[in-house]
């Protein structure tokens, strides 16, 4: 069986998300994965702010790409004219024909690696939508991770070509059960199937764990974040928060796309993006995870990976509260505001939660759990 899989989040960085776990799955089943990431142009490669990263999505492409595995190759196209947002390149004709301008042609590098026909398409960008004309398929799958109208920098081409693979998709993958409700009432003839983010227990259960050397001279508790710090970050939240409880220290990892952790405060310790292997030994050493993110549109849908991942290891959440949390009924301490975010934080109980219970919950939302799921509904339209 074949799958491609055309998503924007890369195999290169510090973190897996939900279109790379997925790809894993498949390709660890035996599957013949191939796995295409937004393309490389002119325009980022001269004028991107991270260097290093367009380096090495650079060095793939010229590779035709590497195999992260003996079933997953993954693959950096580029072009010369491409689909932009926000940008005079923000036109529908560009998203539809940027592939005619990439080097070596996208369609020839395909039929190179033995998949001009597949099994299943698997799109999880709307920027991909070409694929549904180029590629011979017989099952087509979209998985919507996020809310793509509240996501920033969103598009009216972008949203437009959203709805095109949604009207040429056998079944719509919805992280969120809020997306599910709005997206199943804007489009009531598509099947839209509830699937959830999840935790990979192969990474985070370990039979030994190593202390951070950022951890060894603190006697506080920790509180540890974990994930990208973006426009959903609340600062101005944490920076409050971290004021009124000096005897918790607070660890921030991940990018930060928005420069804030250039300020500096006496009991919080931004220590960048950390390699994904990496990160169960900072959750087991921490006492719990924190969630500060603000109260937009777009977190009221997101689905909390970090969460189950710190559940896996028995340690508690405290959250700011949003709608899709609220809906999971998780085991998640859930904050209204910052006092009583603060309230949580200083009171004994919340680390006094029976890990077991944690635990439990997080085996409940595996990947592999959701890869059984979407086994099942392939089969209904291509026998396995």
């Amino acid at each position: 069986m074949k799958i491609l899989n055309a998503s924007s989040p890369d195999f290169l960085g510090n973190r897996l998300l939900g279109a790379n776990y997925y790809a894993l799955q498949f390709a660890n089943d035996g599957w013949q994965v191939a796995y295409i990431s937004n393309p490389l142009s002119p325009f980022n490669t001269i004028f991107g702010n991270d260097k290093k990263y367009i380096l090495k999505l650079l060095k793939n492409h010229i590779k035709n790409g590497v195999y992260i595995n003996n079933n997953l190759w993954y693959y950096v196209p580029f072009t010369f004219i491409p689909f932009h947002k926000n940008t005079i390149f923000d036109q529908s004709w560009f998203i539809d024909n940027y592939y005619r301008f990439t080097v070596p042609s996208i369609k020839s590098i395909i039929e190179n690696k033995g998949f001009s026909s597949v099994d299943v398409l698997w799109l999880g960008d709307s920027c991909q939508e070409f694929w549904l004309n180029i590629l011979k398929y017989k099952c087509c799958i979209y998985r919507l991770g996020d809310n793509t109208k509240e996501f920033c920098q969103a598009s009216k081409t972008l949203l437009k070509a959203e709805e095109n693979i949604i009207k040429h998709s056998d079944f719509i993958l919805v992280s969120s059960k809020v997306l599910l409700q709005e997206y199943a009432h804007r489009f009531i003839n598509q099947e839209f199937i509830y699937c959830p983010n999840g935790v990979c227990l192969t990474n985070f259960i370990r039979n030994r764990y190593y202390k951070p050397k950022e951890f060894t001279n603190i006697n506080n508790r920790i509180a540890l974040y974990v994930g990208a710090i973006d426009c959903w970050f609340d600062w101005e939240l944490l920076i409050s928060v971290a004021k009124k409880c000096p005897e918790i220290s607070f660890f921030i990892i991940g990018n930060d796309r928005l420069g804030n952790f250039k300020k500096t405060s006496e009991n919080i310790y931004y220590l960048g993006p950390k390699n994904y292997t990496e990160i169960p030994n900072y959750i087991y050493y921490c006492d719990c995870g924190i969630i500060p993110f603000n109260t937009s549109k777009l977190v009221q849908t997101i689905s909390p990976m970090k969460m189950y991942e710190f559940f896996s290891l028995g340690k508690p959440v405290i959250s700011r509260v949003w709608e899709e949390l609220k809906l999971l009924d998780a085991p998640c301490f859930l904050a209204d505001n910052e006092a009583e975010f603060v309230d949580i934080l200083k009171d004994k109980n919340t680390f006094s939660i029976s890990p077991k219970k944690l635990v439990d919950y997080a085996l409940e939302n595996t990947w592999d759990k959701r890869y059984i799921q979407i086994l099942k509904l392939i089969n209904g339209v291509v026998p396995i």
